[in-house]
């Protein structure tokens, strides 16, 4: 998928997070949070992601995903939510898996 195409569907995403949740208000990262966030992790971060996080306003945007069979009070939907910039660096300089991933050269 190119830069363009990831940009578009992510965009498609929040329409379809706003159709489904009409007070829905995402936001998105300024310049000076990545520069503080590559700062904070000591990384390079892809253009892409970028302009994902500076554009698409995914920030606050929860998701659920249907990742085991429903039983008795449990759904089986893991949620995940998109996180902030302050979400980004605390995972990663103070919990697991992210201290690991960022000692690879991930950011989780």
């Amino acid at each position: 998928m190119t830069n363009n195409e990831t940009i578009f569907e992510a965009n498609r995403l929040v329409e379809i997070i706003k159709l489904q949740y009409p007070n829905f208000v995402g936001k998105t990262a300024s310049e000076s949070d990545i520069e503080r966030l590559e700062r904070k992790l000591n990384v390079k971060l892809p253009k892409w992601y970028i302009e994902l996080y500076t554009t698409v306003p995914l920030i606050g945007a929860e998701f659920g995903i249907q990742e085991d069979e429903p039983i008795e009070d449990y759904d089986g939907v893991s949620h995940m939510m998109w996180g902030s910039v302050d979400d980004l660096i605390e995972e990663n300089i103070e919990y697991e898996p992210g201290t690991s991933a960022l000692k690879d050269g991930y950011v989780i």
